[in-house]
């Protein structure tokens, strides 16, 4: 069930996906069942960490979202509905992105259709987490512009409508497409680092530039340190032993940032949450003449 690439490559009967620079850990079979990959979870392969990088994670947010539905621990500070749906929301959006990412790391070797499928998935929920958090961070930090809120959030819904409906096309799981998405992905955190920074400079209140903005820097450095581990293959490119092919791959530490840039933006949404409900009086809402942030 596991093979090298060199095993595999002389079979030429089993289906599997070639990595890059990997040629340990295959996981491979004539007829690989969704019972058999989900066997392969407590195996030792070139999927593994990957898997479980984001499968913790996942479980991680499931835990926080039942915390927030029953109020507990930080959850029972916030007085605003605003900031439970937000909480909630952002760890919905987060969640779906692990586990959509699990699914495909886990079952991708089922078959060519199921592969497919299962990365267009993963791919979806990479920009459900992304657009989830990004508007859920417009509403918060826009909280005294309504109007201004209003139509950021509309475009960047229809923006969002728009990269769904590319997704469902059968050319975006196209390999020939790859270094398209990753361009098309760049674009998209782009634009969402350009908002942050219009709000640093336009929207924000000087606590809310010491006290928050560092930490959303530090959600896109976490970012960018897993895309340059995703783009440059490093360590399993420059270091062949096994352990590291199986242990510490690239994809893995691509996932790892990822997370902690997820783990990042959700936390200081919650604690910028609770920062805005200072602005709140009893009874009033946004933009209503009783808000004090008016």
């Amino acid at each position: 069930m596991i093979f090298t690439l060199d095993e595999l490559t002389a079979a030429k009967k089993l289906f599997f996906i070639p990595k890059l620079f990997i040629t340990e850990g295959y996981r491979a079979n004539e007829n690989f069942t969704f019972c058999k990959c989900s066997k392969t979870l407590f195996m030792v392969h070139n999927e593994t960490a990957n898997i479980w990088s984001h499968l913790l994670p996942g479980f991680y947010f499931c835990v926080e979202l039942i915390l927030c539905a029953t109020k507990q621990s930080v959850y029972r500070e916030m007085q605003h509905w605003e900031s439970r749906v937000g909480s909630a929301l952002g760890s919905l959006s987060i969640m779906f992105c692990m586990f959509a990412s699990t699914s495909y790391h886990l079952y991708m070797p089922m078959s060519s259709d199921w592969n497919n499928r299962l990365l267009k998935l993963d791919l979806i929920g990479i920009g459900i987490m992304i657009f989830g958090l990004t508007l859920i961070a417009i509403y918060l930090s826009f909280h005294n512009w309504p109007q201004e809120r209003l139509y950021t959030i509309c475009g960047m819904a229809g923006l969002c409508l728009f990269h769904f409906v590319l997704q469902m096309t059968p050319c975006y799981t196209n390999p020939f497409y790859d270094k398209h998405r990753v361009v098309l992905y760049c674009g998209i955190l782009a634009l969402c680092f350009g908002l942050a920074l219009y709000g640093r400079f336009y929207i924000a209140t000087e606590i809310e530039i010491s006290d928050f903005f560092p930490k959303l820097l530090l959600s896109y450095l976490w970012l960018t340190l897993g895309f340059i581990f995703y783009a440059t293959s490093f360590p399993e490119r420059f270091y062949r032993p096994k352990w590291v092919q199986l242990a510490i791959p690239s994809h893995f530490w691509w996932h790892v940032f990822v997370f902690m840039n997820g783990y990042t933006l959700y936390w200081t949404g919650i604690e910028f949450s609770l920062h805005v409900e200072e602005f709140w009086v009893q009874g009033s809402e946004p933009g209503s003449p009783n808000y004090k942030g008016n």
